[in-house]
């Protein structure tokens, strides 16, 4: 029943385009909270070495985004990286989070979780995601005013869960040709794509996906297409988690899951947010560096409490479930 709803939903997205959602939101909004959300900040009262700022925006014509980043960490170092991730569909932007406050945590960066079609469970439109991110990239200094002094070169790092992942990678050759093109693409089980697809994209690329088909959504056409249809030369990395025992894991990066028990979490849930935003912090540094070296994307070592098996895939490594071994991390 789980994975015809599923199918219904994925039916229903293939003609969005039609609809404007601009004319449901008659006045922008900037820094109010979605319904039952607060603004997340740490205890002024709590001695912590992590300060999350974070605020909600709700922009006419634009779409929905919340912003993460840590204010204890330095405002030039944080303003010149910019993480852009879609919504999964029928989400919403508060259902991120804890992966949001563990990225915060891990690197120098701001993530923004957007959604570019508000009021619609529908999460497809490469045309929205492009706008919301060069819209982000454009008023980062309004949006985000600690950024307002610095005048460093920003990177744009786009992506997504399961269908707005597959829409930032169509909108990576709608930003190609603007003065706000994507450096990298973040895919947390995007959803659908070829592996075949040409011509290759030519960014670097990191990948989040299962070994299972979940919730619907096929793996071959997945995280797995994403690693495929990505240059090698351009530097890909690919995290297959092993999911073979329950078939869940599409929406681990979530925080309770999606849609209640249609398309429920696993157990290991929450080890996975915490291995994505240590692989992004080494992915930012992969852009600066240019160095995409597998040692270095290798997970720790397990931890109490931690069982699940994850297969690291790089560059010119070819993904073969017969051939592949599975650590547990």
């Amino acid at each position: 029943r789980n994975v015809t709803l599923i199918n219904y939903l994925n039916d229903i997205a293939q003609d969005e385009e039609g609809f404007d959602t601009s004319v449901l939101l008659p006045v922008d909004h900037v820094g109010c909270p979605e319904p039952n959300s607060e603004p997340i900040t740490s205890d002024p009262d709590t001695p912590t070495e992590v300060n999350i700022v974070s605020d909600v925006y709700r922009i006419q014509g634009i779409g929905w985004f919340r912003s993460f980043y840590d204010g204890n960490k330095n405002a030039v170092d944080v303003c010149k990286n910019i993480i852009v991730l879609g919504v999964g569909t029928g989400m919403r932007t508060d259902a991120y989070d804890d992966l949001s406050q563990q990225i915060s945590t891990e690197s120098e960066a701001i993530t923004f979780i957007a959604d570019p079609n508000p009021w619609f469970i529908t999460k497809n439109s490469e045309t929205r995601f492009a706008r919301l991110a060069s819209h982000v990239m454009e008023n980062l200094e309004t949006l985000i005013p600690a950024c307002k002094d610095t005048t460093q070169q920003r990177k744009l790092i786009i992506g997504g869960h399961s269908a707005s992942g597959g829409a930032a990678w169509r909108a990576i050759p709608l930003l190609a040709d603007t003065d706000t093109p994507a450096a990298g693409y973040i895919g947390l089980d995007l959803f659908s794509l070829e592996p075949d697809s040409e011509p290759k994209v030519n960014i670097p690329t990191l990948n989040w996906g299962l070994t299972t088909t979940s919730c619907g959504v096929t793996t071959n056409n997945a995280a797995k297409a994403g690693y495929q249809a990505t240059d090698v030369e351009a530097g890909r990395v690919f995290y297959q988690v092993n999911n073979d025992v329950d078939g869940l894991g599409h929406c681990d990066f979530t925080d309770r899951g999606c849609y209640g028990p249609v398309c429920a979490p696993s157990n290991n849930a929450g080890v996975v947010r915490k291995k994505v935003a240590y692989s992004v912090n080494k992915f930012i540094q992969s852009l600066y560096d240019g160095d995409f070296d597998k040692v270095d994307y290798s997970l720790s070592e397990e931890e109490e409490g931690e069982s699940v098996a994850i297969k690291l895939f790089m560059n010119e490594d070819s993904v073969s479930r017969r051939l592949t071994r599975f650590l547990r991390h």
